[in-house]
């Protein structure tokens, strides 16, 4: 019924034309359905129309209408103290009283919906124009009620925890790893501790024309250590990948080489392999290296880096291990040496999605790579309480993949 214009129920239609209410006649040039505003005459009771209506507006009133056109414009009253609603101009079907009713009563239904209105708005609308606005709000209000309660639905769906191995593809390992003690500490806070400055060596290296700084952590025990490289997380440095891998190192013979990105994170566009296949073997000579167990890690930024660069390098890296992070799918590519990859991921990540996480670990899976993803309750995208553990979690996957 919106937007149509039609006599209301209950609401008497305008008399024929030149007869007015009580039997008066129409004056000259007075718009039809509008009661004679002359005094009656002494015989015929003085009766006052349904609603106050001031004096017509000379200028508007029994005017010719233009372009020689027959007839007189309508009259448009002002507002009065009388009549503090303008009212709308008349239309032929409707009663006058019907439009000074919408005049009176549109600002209270705008107002019913919590929205604000001016005398101004109201004045200069038609009845057929507001019911469409109110329609259309309504619609409005009630297609954002049933869309918020979908989106509501199918998100708490999707982030439905499955059964421990389980994921949305079957070649995905999927673990629920509660043996972490996730703690979320009171304040963000983390800078590397003195002892990881005094134990990490500073390089400075050209990667072409750009000078890039990287640290290294060898532990000395004289033997042939494997190698992991670590990438850290946007407006870190590596420093802070030493500090929680440095336990790790000592405990298992370990070498680590954390370089810094170039700029505030790292570039999916600038994988620069040859640069990192360079740092790991300027320090294999004299430290003892094994240049062939090399393993990537990364969080956050540093994780979709190191994903990326497994799945499209042909670098020394065997596999890769990350936190808190998951390559962006239309950075991937089949690749023709599928390596392992394994996910850690905080089941309450603020920053990365769970759902999203399983989307990306199906794609390895998919594409030949053994995938596993670790979701950890209650833990989310801070990784400088967590990381120790991860890091000696992630060290036995590495060392129990097979040569």
């Amino acid at each position: 019924m919106c937007g149509l214009r039609q006599s209301w129920p209950g609401i008497p239609r305008p008399m024929p034309m030149g007869q007015e209410p009580g039997g008066h006649r129409r004056q000259r040039g007075s718009p039809v359905g509008m009661p004679r505003l002359s005094v009656p005459t002494p015989r015929q009771p003085a009766s006052a129309p349904e609603f106050p209506v001031p004096a017509p507006s000379r200028d508007l009133c029994n005017q010719p209408r233009r372009g020689g056109e027959s007839g007189y414009r309508a009259c448009t009253p002002r507002r009065t103290a009388a009549n503090p609603a303008r009212r709308w101009k008349h239309l032929p079907g409707r009663s006058p009283s019907v439009d000074f009713a919408f005049a009176a009563t549109l600002p209270v239904a705008f107002q019913s919906l919590g929205l604000r209105t001016s005398k101004a708005f109201t004045a200069h609308m038609s009845p057929g124009k507001a019911l469409r606005i109110a329609c259309a709000i309504v619609a409005t209000l009630l297609l954002a009620a049933i869309l918020l309660e979908a989106r509501s639905t199918v998100r708490s769906n999707a982030l439905a925890m499955p059964k421990a191995g389980r994921a949305f593809d079957e070649r995905v390992i999927e673990i629920r790893a509660d043996w972490f003690d996730a703690k979320t500490p009171a304040v963000f806070e983390f800078e590397p501790s003195e002892e990881t400055r005094q134990l990490a060596k500073r390089h400075m290296t050209l990667d072409g024309i750009r000078p890039r700084t990287w640290y290294s952590y060898v532990p000395k025990d004289g033997v042939r250590m494997p190698l992991v490289i670590l990438f850290h997380g946007a407006g870190r440095d590596g420093l802070s990948m030493i500090e929680m891998w440095k336990d790790t190192a000592q405990r298992h013979g370990v070498a680590l080489v954390a370089p810094n990105s170039w700029g505030a994170t790292w570039s999916l566009d600038d994988l620069a392999p040859q640069f990192l296949a360079d740092i790991a073997s300027e320090i294999a000579p004299h430290d003892q290296i094994d240049g062939s167990q090399v393993f990537l890690f990364g969080h956050s930024d540093g994780a979709v880096y190191a994903q990326v660069l497994l799945n499209r390098t042909q670098g020394p890296w065997l596999a890769a291990a990350t936190h808190g992070g998951y390559a962006p799918p239309d950075h991937l590519r089949p690749a023709q040496t599928a390596r392992p990859i394994r996910m850690y991921l905080g089941e309450e990540d603020e920053i990365f999605d769970l759902d999203r996480a399983r989307e990306v670990a199906g794609w390895f899976a998919r594409h030949g790579s053994r995938t596993e993803l670790l979701v950890i309750p209650d833990h989310n995208h801070w990784f400088y309480e967590i990381g120790p553990q991860v890091a000696d979690d992630a060290w036995t996957w590495f060392s129990s993949l097979p040569d």
